[in-house]
């Protein structure tokens, strides 16, 4: 045993001496020495070997192998899900920009295509009329803003007439209204209902089943 002992007699300075007085605790010089160096040394001791940070990042390299695919897999959508996103998601951003920049725009729904383009309409503005140079109202055509095709059969379910031919303009106002619709996104086996309400533009969506 490499402790040091306790001093019988504290009044003697013995170097080796581990004693109280007092409540307090007192070491001899020798012990107050060896207690240095093993806290010098310490963290030497406690030091990992190149073999075992080895063995540690390998097993990380496991461990972050086999959670990526399952991460990217969790955070793609499936196609329907994907689908009906996108279009609620075109509904909001329409409502947003026609707010924002006080313009009118228009959503254009195509259930033969599978495609919703975002566009603005063609508008009047005061501009300078190119032939006579005189300041004049001038037509500003519309631009499309985006384009995306739905991975799932999209499905107008109002507002239709005899003469729809599978493609409608809906529109969104400065306001913050826009024109109601009713939408069925589906893939076959499962389907989601879109619906806008009019008077605030914000779209609702859920599923076929629950309604």
């Amino acid at each position: 045993d490499n402790q040091p002992a306790r001093c019988n007699n504290p009044d003697r300075a013995n170097p080796d001496c581990l004693y109280r007085r007092g409540g307090g605790l007192y070491v001899g010089r020798r012990v107050a020495g060896d207690v240095q160096n093993y806290l010098r040394y310490w963290p030497m001791k406690r030091a990992f070997t190149l073999v075992e940070l080895m063995v540690v990042v390998a097993v990380m390299g496991v461990i972050i192998g086999i959670s990526i695919p399952a991460f990217r897999a969790f955070l793609k959508k499936a196609p329907l899900e994907q689908a009906i996103s996108d279009v609620e998601g075109m509904c909001r951003q329409a409502r947003s920009d026609a707010i924002i920049n006080k313009r009118t725009l228009e959503l254009v729904l195509n259930d033969a295509e599978e495609f919703v383009t975002l566009r603005t309409v063609a508008r009047s503005v005061m501009g300078v009329d190119p032939e006579t140079g005189m300041e004049a109202n001038l037509v500003e055509q519309g631009e499309v803003l985006e384009r995306v095709e739905l991975q799932a059969d999209l499905q107008i379910i109002e507002p239709i007439d005899e003469d729809f031919i599978g493609q409608l303009e809906l529109r969104f106002y400065p306001n913050g209204t826009a024109e109601p619709v009713d939408l069925r996104v589906t893939d076959g086996s499962e389907a989601y209902i879109l619906s806008l309400d009019p008077v605030t533009g914000q779209p609702t969506v859920i599923n076929e089943d629950t309604r």
